[in-house]
């Protein structure tokens, strides 16, 4: 049997831990944060505002995540939109924006950020069909 040791997953801006499951001591750093996000789906929990830098989530299924929605990587860094209850955030690259932040943030780039804007026309199309606020 494995080895195991306790993996806690916190909040990015207050330290909180949301989840602490017990993960296999021989992973790596990402692929531990992955295990233990993956648990976290399967027990429900509530990972609103974790810290998942690092986190490396091949092959998980985040089918079941409520209030989560990847939108790929149309530069060299990863988009996800997470549901809050008083509007939806965008995490890109290094930044945490609400929808306006990141639609004025976008429209000043320009043809350097082109993919953005349409990006951004599919969330706010998927936030009204899953109810979210934006």
């Amino acid at each position: 049997m494995s080895k195991t040791e306790t993996m806690e997953i916190k909040h990015r801006y207050t330290g909180a831990v949301l989840f602490s499951p017990r993960v296999d001591v021989s992973l790596s750093d990402g692929l531990k944060i992955g295990a233990a996000v993956k648990l976290a789906i399967k027990a429900d929990a509530n990972l609103a505002g974790a810290n998942l830098a690092d986190a490396n989530l091949a092959g998980a299924n985040l089918a079941r995540a409520n209030g989560l929605l990847d939108c790929g990587s149309p530069y060299s860094w990863r988009v996800v939109i997470v549901a809050h209850t008083d509007g939806i955030r965008i995490s890109a690259r290094c930044r945490w924006m609400t929808f306006e932040e990141a639609t004025a943030r976008w429209k000043k780039r320009g043809e350097e950020r082109a993919l953005m804007l349409p990006l951004l026309a599919y969330v706010k199309a998927a936030a009204k069909i899953k109810g979210w606020k934006l």
